[in-house]
């Protein structure tokens, strides 16, 4: 039963994806007014917060909004087709998190998903998968980590796959790096930072990965020096990110042939606000708004998911979703100036800090003020004070402003819930 239900929706993605865009942007809105008008009538919050609003412009679902709501955003008449509910927490890395329930409608959609994601790249599901993410400490460490004899759950559900071995991200990366070479994996998912810091291992060890097809990210922004670090070490690896979050699933993939986010519009009607609430042109920065379509047991409509992006030209792949050209990082990731100015920061490239020293293994700077930042470093060797000065002036310089830079030690730099690492944190709003 389940494969049938499974053929038919990869069937409806498959022509979606090919659809004229107004044909799709109908029946976005038709599904946006359908989750709208079943918010209202069956979810608590809704009803309240919609009493003095109209369709054409309801209300911003803040983060702090759906975490005060509580079990009051949860419908009261979950449609008994969308079968059993579940509940799903988000990793609460700003200190708030949300509940919220999903069914096994929204599963098997989210199913459906991660299938079209490896149909498009075409992966090779009978060979090796390893993924280096969060678990308690003590489970799953490297170099042995938890080997399975599938890739699990959902691909498992569907398909017939090869190994898997999952690796606790809070191992050494001297542990990981030995569990990579002990089990030759042809996949590799993991944080863009972590794998930023196997690549930055690898090229001082002169360790080669050449067994690697793929290398896939998730859970944080893929930065720019991420990338090209990554491809300094293994230049023949293909590199994939996917846009996605506890809360919603999979929103967007990245096309195969042009790298650029394609929206999974069949379940997620995704904004782009400015600073004015007003929807973003083609290139703009902005805010990013997420509907979810299909859960209608906890419905997050025009939520303020906490990430910016930009929207891309249409793509040349021949996809007709909707392309999203970049995404920029969350707002806590972003720099303030003292003159109101607010951007995501440059933090420059690691040839420009070994040019001073390159003692410094790990770094975070924290934003406390719009004048006082503070730079944490793990070092492998004190630094000297002209090489903390220079330092100083170096970060000054790719600011873009003369911040008052106070260098601190640390042992370590952990990440935050669910394993997620931050290079820089604003405490400003």
């Amino acid at each position: 039963m389940i494969q049938e239900q499974m053929q038919t929706l990869q069937g409806i993605l498959a022509t979606s994806e090919r659809r004229t865009p107004a044909e799709n942007n109908q029946k976005l809105q038709a599904h946006f007014t359908k989750i709208v008008q079943h918010a209202y009538a069956t979810v608590p919050f809704y009803k309240k917060f919609y009493a003095d609003a109209d369709q054409a412009n309801l209300p911003l679902l803040t983060r702090d909004l759906a975490q005060a709501a509580d079990s009051s955003l949860i419908s009261n008449n979950i449609p008994l087709a969308h079968g059993a509910c579940y509940p799903l927490e988000t990793s609460g890395s700003t200190g708030k998190a949300i509940k919220i329930l999903a069914t096994d409608f929204t599963r098997l959609f989210f199913d459906a998903l991660v299938l079209r994601e490896n149909s498009w790249h075409k992966r090779d599901l009978t060979k090796t998968l390893m993924a280096i993410r969060w678990e308690r400490r003590g489970i799953a460490h490297a170099p042995q980590g938890d080997f399975q004899n599938s890739w699990g759950l959902p691909i498992s559900r569907y398909h017939a796959t090869g190994n898997s071995i999952f690796i606790n991200v809070a191992s050494s990366t001297k542990d990981q790096i030995a569990a990579i070479l002990h089990y030759q994996p042809n996949y590799l998912n993991s944080y863009p930072s972590q794998l930023a810091a196997l690549a930055e291992y690898c090229l001082e060890h002169n360790i080669s990965l050449d067994f690697l097809t793929e290398i896939r990210t998730t859970g944080e922004t893929f930065y720019d020096h991420y990338k090209k670090l990554i491809y300094e070490a293994w230049p023949l690896v293909k590199i994939t990110d996917l846009y996605s979050s506890v809360e919603v699933g999979n929103i967007a993939h990245q096309c195969p042939e042009f790298g650029k986010y394609h929206v999974n519009i069949e379940h997620v009607m995704l904004e782009i606000l400015n600073e004015n609430n007003q929807p973003c042109q083609i290139h703009e920065q902005g805010k990013v708004l997420i509907t979810t379509l299909l859960n209608y047991a906890t419905p997050l409509i025009r939520y303020e998911i906490g990430d910016y992006a930009t929207w891309g030209e249409p793509c040349q792949c021949g996809r007709t979703l909707p392309v999203i050209e970049k995404i920029w990082g969350r707002k806590r990731n972003r720099l303030h100036f003292p003159n109101g100015e607010v951007r995501f920061p440059y933090l420059g490239e690691r040839e420009d800090r070994r040019k001073i020293t390159d003692a410094v293994r790990k770094f975070q700077f924290v934003q406390h003020s719009v004048h006082d930042i503070e730079y944490k470093i793990v070092v492998s060797e004190p630094l000297s004070a002209q090489q903390e000065e220079q330092l100083k002036k170096l970060h000054q310089t790719q600011l873009g402003y003369p911040f008052n830079i106070t260098i601190t030690y640390h042992d370590d730099i952990p990440a935050g819930p669910s394993g997620k690492y931050e290079e820089f944190i604003s405490h400003l709003k």
